[in-house]
């Protein structure tokens, strides 16, 4: 067998006791618990991502991070609460009332309106509803064009032109075109713009 110049000189240092058998293993030991905090830390982290957008978003660039966990296109109120942070589990197990109302108070805490103001609005429609500001919502944080603390002083008006003007610069698609789409429109150009799925 052919063993190597590397192998030959770690052989005579370990011979001549420069290297010694307990070292050798509480280094094997060090490596593994380094790996196995890493290996942990990174899994939690990367499952946060996906879900708790109350903590920050993925530290990648537009259109660069890995996809959410959830439909980015979805319409319906159990997408837009795991946009919101919470997992699929818990929103299977709320009612309707439940949910509409945990949508308010997230969106109460993820933009400038109050709740008595959210309260007013429709659960689900093409302009102005909860899962539409949730949606545009998501596509701003994701993205980092804005942060979760920025987007707290936003009203649903402020959030739906910054994607606009975000769209705009993207795509060049003009202005008074992308004025012209429902709220879903803007989020799917958003998704498909940079890479969401």
């Amino acid at each position: 067998a052919v063993v190597s110049t590397q192998s030959k000189q770690w052989y005579q240092r370990r011979v001549h006791g420069d290297i010694s058998s307990t070292n050798t293993f509480s280094i094997s030991i060090m490596h593994l618990l380094i790996l196995s905090t890493f290996l942990l830390t990174s899994t939690s982290s990367g499952f946060s991502m996906g879900l708790d957008f109350g903590s920050g978003a993925p530290p990648m660039g537009p259109g660069f991070g890995p996809p959410p966990l959830f439909s980015c296109t979805g319409k319906t109120v159990e997408d837009a609460l795991q946009k919101l942070g919470r997992n699929g589990e818990q929103v299977s197990r709320m009612s309707s009332e439940d949910q509409r109302n945990t949508m308010i108070v997230l969106l109460a805490d993820g933009s400038k309106h109050s709740i008595q103001e959210l309260q007013g609005m429709t659960t689900v429609g093409d302009l102005g509803s909860l899962v539409g500001l949730a949606s545009i919502r998501d596509v701003l944080l994701w993205n980092h064009f804005r942060t979760p603390e920025e987007l707290s002083r936003m009203s649903y008006d402020d959030q739906r032109n910054t994607l606009i003007v975000e769209l705009n610069q993207a795509t060049g698609k003009a202005i008074p075109e992308l004025q012209g789409m429902n709220d879903f429109q803007l989020v799917e150009s958003g998704c498909q713009t940079w890479r969401m799925f």
